[in-house]
């Protein structure tokens, strides 16, 4: 009897060894999927100092829609031929660098910049005008616009990665790259626009 309870002793603990080897590989491989999407080597090369939003929403109740041009201050830390945005379903209509045209290949999610030659430490200016309806997020978050109100929740639970600001503005869409805000928002005389920060 004893050599029974040895045994079945032995063999339910060496199940939960191996469930719980199992459970920690899981655990390793969620761990390094987490970290490689939250690492974004763009900013390597890129930091973005400010965004300045100029964005309209005219009768944005049956329009559902932006017209906006995004201006980021860029400083270039290493030698770089193109610049990727993260831009999801907009259309875009001029890209400037400096306020000189410069080539793009628009391809949702993202908005490819062909940069002239920059030297390092340089700053500079990439312009973005573009327009469009901004999405959802497939489960919960995004842009609405229900009944009176449009905005923006910040955050798409079943994207990937989670913060969602690619839905109305071109920008590193990660939660690393710190820069300042400037938005100025046009609406209807009826209507009212508020954002986060100082007046």
């Amino acid at each position: 009897m004893g050599k029974i309870i040895l045994t079945v002793s032995i063999l339910a603990f060496a199940s939960l060894h191996t469930l719980g080897q199992r459970f920690c590989q899981h655990l390793r491989l969620q761990q390094g999927h987490g970290i490689s999407n939250t690492i974004d080597t763009r900013s390597d090369t890129f930091d973005v100092l400010s965004y300045q939003i100029d964005a309209s929403f005219l009768n944005y109740e049956v329009a559902k829609e932006i017209k906006a041009v995004t201006s980021l201050e860029v400083v270039l830390k290493n030698s770089a031929t193109v610049m990727k945005l993260d831009l999801l379903g907009l259309n875009v209509n001029s890209v400037s660098v400096n306020e000189n045209a410069v080539s793009y290949t628009n391809s949702s999610p993202h908005l490819f910049i062909d940069l002239p030659d920059l030297n390092l430490s340089d700053t500079f200016r990439v312009t973005i005008d573009y327009d469009g309806t901004p999405q959802r997020d497939p489960q919960w978050g995004g842009f609405y616009f229900t009944g009176e109100y449009a905005f923006n929740l910040g955050v798409g639970f079943a994207s990937d990665p989670h913060n969602f600001g690619r839905v109305w503005f071109p920008c590193f869409d990660n939660f690393t790259d710190r820069a300042l805000y400037y938005t100025n928002i046009t609406v209807d005389s009826t209507k009212r626009a508020y954002a986060n920060g100082y007046l």
